[in-house]
């Protein structure tokens, strides 16, 4: 917020002066935050829930969009793109919270705002809130850094014209290039922006892993409250 000389303005009342220069310079006023990558994920999330895929009870989840959850700090609710509350039976609060930050910028998320979505699950409260940032744009390399030290995930959906598919003949030898390949790739993918991608659209990173569609990234989120609700360790997440 920055005061602008009335000169500057032409004498005018700075809606109006706004209002003249985007008439005059639209290309001065490019909305940043293009299709919202929101109603997707929570498309995603729910197909999986009601088609039983995560193996939990639908009566001990609820999924929200748009959802508010108070903050102390400020005194105010903090809305959420997409959440997910998993509830214990018979308890009076959710035993898990997973929120989910989506953003469709046009230029790479940088840490600043990765530390603010922390600020925000912090202010939500609780030891079991559990972050997810969704981008269609790359991460600055810091903001990798920053996500895995915090311990919340990052997600890249590339757009549809971001993504080539192609026929592969599958030989031994190939398979095996392809998964080194794939390792290598998951950086790049994540960090470069306008990054084009061989028939996947979904780079998934969350707890030392990376992950291919929403089925095995949602199972590692939710493994603390499955192991606590049948009461013994999970197998591995594949």
């Amino acid at each position: 917020n920055h005061h602008i000389p009335q000169k500057a303005l032409g004498h005018k009342a700075p809606i109006q002066a706004m209002r003249e220069w985007q008439k005059r310079r639209p290309d001065l006023f490019v909305k940043e935050i293009r299709n919202h990558p929101g109603p997707d994920i929570y498309a995603n999330i729910k197909r999986l829930l009601d088609g039983g895929s995560l193996g939990l009870n639908p009566e001990s989840c609820k999924l929200f969009q748009k959802k508010a959850y108070y903050s102390r700090d400020r005194d105010a609710d903090i809305i959420t793109d997409v959440s997910l509350e998993l509830w214990m039976p018979g308890a009076e609060r959710w035993s898990m919270l997973w929120v989910c930050e989506c953003k469709d910028y046009s230029r790479p998320i940088a840490v600043d705002e990765l530390e603010e979505f922390r600020a925000k699950l912090a202010q939500i409260g609780g030891v079991n809130v559990k972050g997810l940032f969704a981008s269609t744009n790359s991460f600055q390399s810091s903001a990798l850094n920053y996500a895995r030290s915090q311990g919340f995930g990052l997600l890249r959906i590339l757009p549809s014209d971001q993504v080539h598919f192609l026929m592969h003949c599958m030989t031994t030898a190939h398979s095996m290039g392809q998964e080194r390949q794939r390792r290598n790739e998951y950086k790049v993918a994540m960090t470069r922006q306008g990054y084009t991608s061989d028939g996947r659209s979904f780079f998934g990173v969350y707890d030392g892993y990376v992950f291919e569609h929403w089925g095995q990234l949602m199972k590692r989120y939710i493994r603390e409250y499955a192991e606590a609700l049948h009461n013994k360790p999970l197998e591995p997440t594949r």
